[in-house]
């Protein structure tokens, strides 16, 4: 005969019953032994077990755990037997609210966030709390967390306000950078505009200016005008109308 498959069932609860010794075992799961949770029977042969359980056991089966035989599971509806659960106080309706309450449930350290191992029963708790040193420093811990926390929040509004500043400066930097780019061209345009004055000042250097009649002496006469007396003999030009006279 082949050897029966067995499935490795995980206690689908962190507690225990305080009087299990008074659940009737035929509210018990044969895979679990517990008391029914949300209990589903075999459409065929009326087997019995916990949701979490048969869909478990089904995921490496394909038959009943107890009979062997190729059935579908679905959810308990006879109210006979859910009767029996509420009349025992199985069902757990209200298992939040009691959970929070029970003596015998399975609770972590208070100090479990700063790395405590130890997992008891609640009624031991106390005790064992009493022995920790991380309990003990917890207090201490705390304060530090909530300094950090108040440091840290600190520093995010130091580099918000130190991001806000350097953008400031890399605007003022493009805006001096124009400003300098606006001067330079005034300073270029007055420079080049100075030498083209200079120019025209050498380049006037180089005539000897007359007041004497020339060729427009008639149109130049109108206006007041004298010698000037740049000793440059080589050209001579009107110093009203600038042409250019032959000596």
């Amino acid at each position: 005969m082949a050897a029966r498959q067995r499935c490795v069932v995980k206690s689908n609860t962190d507690y225990i019953y305080v009087n299990e010794d008074q659940i009737d075992s035929e509210l018990k799961c044969s895979i679990c032994q517990q008391a029914f949770v949300r209990p589903k029977i075999g459409t065929k042969c009326g087997h019995t077990f916990c949701q979490e359980c048969i869909d478990n056991w089904f995921k490496q089966n394909s038959t009943c755990p107890s009979c062997r035989e190729r059935t579908a599971f679905q959810p308990l509806t006879t109210r006979i037997v859910l009767n029996q659960l509420d009349s025992n106080n199985i069902e757990r309706g209200n298992f939040d609210d009691h959970n929070n309450r029970c003596s015998e449930v399975r609770v972590k350290c208070q100090a479990a966030d700063l790395k405590c191992t130890w997992v008891g029963k609640r009624s031991e708790e106390a005790q064992h709390s009493v022995a920790c040193p991380l309990v003990t420093i917890r207090p201490v811990v705390a304060d530090l967390r909530n300094e950090i926390v108040a440091l840290s929040h600190q520093v995010q509004i130091l580099m918000n306000e130190l991001r806000q500043q350097q953008s400031n400066c890399v605007q003022n930097q493009v805006t001096v950078q124009r400003q300098r780019d606006v001067n330079a061209a005034e300073v270029v345009g007055d420079f080049m505009s100075r030498q083209e004055y200079f120019d025209e000042l050498m380049a006037d250097m180089r005539y000897r200016w007359i007041s004497g009649p020339c060729n427009c002496f008639r149109a130049c006469v109108k206006y007041p005008y004298e010698e000037c007396r740049y000793e440059v003999p080589t050209f001579l030009r009107c110093l009203i109308c600038s042409r250019e006279l032959i000596p």
